[in-house]
């Protein structure tokens, strides 16, 4: 995916959030089954939300040492390539994407992160 494609599709899943959570779903089910995306059935909105809070809650630790020590988010967040937040969406997908394989959908999942909130998530 070039980098125009990946900011118009980070900007769509900070849009609508559903977008992202459901492609973030699909990939996480594919990592815990082994079962194809495609092949995956998807349970109602609700259920998927529930699904990523669960997973976001017991992945937070790692988040917090990935995206604010590692990445150094509060040092980044007022950097001018970072005056959007699809540009922080698609710098940490790459970032994923580069130094961790196990995240599901590193795309949505940053969108994701990004509308909970990384100031919160990173205390800066």
């Amino acid at each position: 995916m070039n980098p125009e494609e990946k900011s118009a599709l980070a900007e769509k899943y900070l849009a609508k959030e559903s977008l992202a959570l459901q492609e973030w779903y699909q990939e996480f089910q594919t990592q815990e089954t082994g079962v194809p995306g495609p092949e995956v059935s998807s349970p109602n909105l609700e259920k998927i939300k529930r699904t990523f809070d669960a997973w976001y809650e017991q992945s937070r630790e790692q988040l917090v040492q990935i995206i604010c020590r590692e990445w150094g988010y509060c040092e980044k967040r007022n950097g001018p390539e970072f005056q959007s937040s699809v540009s922080f969406v698609v710098a940490l997908a790459d970032f994923f994407v580069a130094k961790y394989t196990n995240f599901p959908s590193p795309l949505a999942l940053s969108a994701m992160i990004v509308l909970k909130g990384l100031d919160k998530l990173c205390k800066c």
